[in-house]
């Protein structure tokens, strides 16, 4: 008499594939979502620094072309053009996000950034009668959910035509 025997998998067998599955999984989560968290802070983080370098390079455009800059309050700056109603003025205003950087001209209204940190963000004169720009810009990535955990912060200084805001011969 032969003794039959049925295929199957033993219970040491069955412990040793779910063990082997639950470290497999750990090792995706900390090798792949972790490493995809990081990805997107430094994507935003690079969004941010373009975002900032676009503002330096729109105001310095303006700034530099125009005759006179007035600074009326820490958010919000007039620069002037000599003999044309052309003046540019640029504007932090507050938004249930944070805030926002606005150029406003003749033609309208153009917002710079929506990611502007509106208590953080300034314009004011210094003694030379140079525009100091104080930007900060904060962002929460896709998937990190914290306020503020991406940010970039900068200053630049513009100098109009004619810092006195004399007009020569």
């Amino acid at each position: 008499m032969t003794k039959s025997y049925t295929a199957g998998f033993t219970l040491v067998e069955m412990l040793s594939v779910i063990a082997i599955t639950i470290m497999m999984g750990g090792l995706f989560y900390t090798t792949f979502i972790m490493n995809w968290q990081g990805m997107d802070n430094e994507l935003t983080e690079t969004q941010l620094w373009t975002e900032a370098d676009t503002i330096a390079e729109d105001m310095t455009y303006y700034g530099r072309g125009g005759k006179q800059i007035e600074v009326s309050d820490p958010q919000h700056v007039t620069i002037i053009y000599p003999n044309t109603s052309q003046n540019v003025s640029y504007a932090i205003t507050s938004t249930p996000t944070g805030g926002q950087l606005a150029r406003v001209t003749a033609n309208g209204q153009y917002v710079l950034s929506y990611d502007v940190s509106y208590p953080n963000t300034s314009f004011t004169l210094d003694s030379l009668n140079t525009l100091v720009v104080n930007l900060e810009l904060q962002n929460t990535s896709l998937i990190n959910s914290t306020p503020g955990n991406t940010q970039a912060i900068t200053s630049f200084r513009i100098l109009a035509r004619d810092p006195t805001g004399v007009t020569g011969v």
